[in-house]
């Protein structure tokens, strides 16, 4: 099985791209103007605009075609596409989308330094002793974290339901990278034996999107 990473790495600015927020869906618009902090607006602006740059250059479908849903904890998912799962995330700048026929979830962190009590809140005592004896303490404190991550996104989880005591942790294969200062990990049920990675530039995203309003212009 194989599967897709798309990364973003840029800083943005709301000003330059607000005016492509018609492009994305409603909720998605709604849910951004409760935002006070130009920051905290342009990073779900962008992350859609990115997945959308993909369905419509890889995938030949019109911007108005792609129709998304949520599940009660915020998991988004593609309408009226079959064998079509991806999972986003995103921490500081950076962007990351993963793209597959299978589920899949993706969580990415940048790596810096942490207060290691907070893993002993969230992980399991023998985590807690591994990352007390790593040389490099911090990067094997995100590691964890983000294939923790990945798995609630894997399965439309909440982070609460991950620590009940009760509940059954399912086998999943993992895949890691690092990108820069910044940690990333895949899960899935399936093992991936070809993950591909593409860096997106932000001009390439919103020519397509100039695009799209010239054509619906000429129509």
């Amino acid at each position: 099985m194989t599967a897709k990473i798309i990364l973003f790495k840029e800083n943005l600015n709301w000003e330059l791209l607000k005016k492509y927020s018609c492009y994305i869906s409603i909720v998605r618009q709604i849910k951004i103007e409760k935002y006070v902090d130009n920051k905290r607006k342009a990073i779900p602006l962008m992350t859609e605009l990115l997945l959308r740059f993909y369905l419509i250059t890889k995938m030949g479908i019109q911007n108005e075609k792609i129709d998304f849903c949520y599940n009660e904890n915020g998991k988004p998912i593609l309408l009226n596409l079959e064998n079509f799962h991806f999972s986003i995330s995103h921490s500081n700048s950076m962007i990351c989308i993963v793209i597959s026929d299978f589920p899949i979830g993706i969580d990415t962190e940048l790596c810096r330094d942490v207060n290691l009590n907070v893993a002993k809140r969230f992980f399991t005592d023998e985590e807690c002793k591994q990352i007390l004896l790593n040389t490099n303490p911090s990067k094997l404190f995100f590691k964890i974290w983000t294939q923790k991550e990945a798995y609630i996104k894997l399965f439309g989880l909440s982070f609460l339901e991950l620590l009940r005591p009760s509940k059954k942790i399912k086998k999943v294969h993992y895949r890691y990278l690092e990108f820069e200062s910044y940690i990333i990990s895949v899960a899935s049920e399936k093992t991936i034996s070809k993950l591909s990675v593409k860096n997106i530039l932000l001009n390439k995203v919103l020519k397509i999107f100039e695009r799209e309003a010239f054509i619906n212009e000429c129509m």
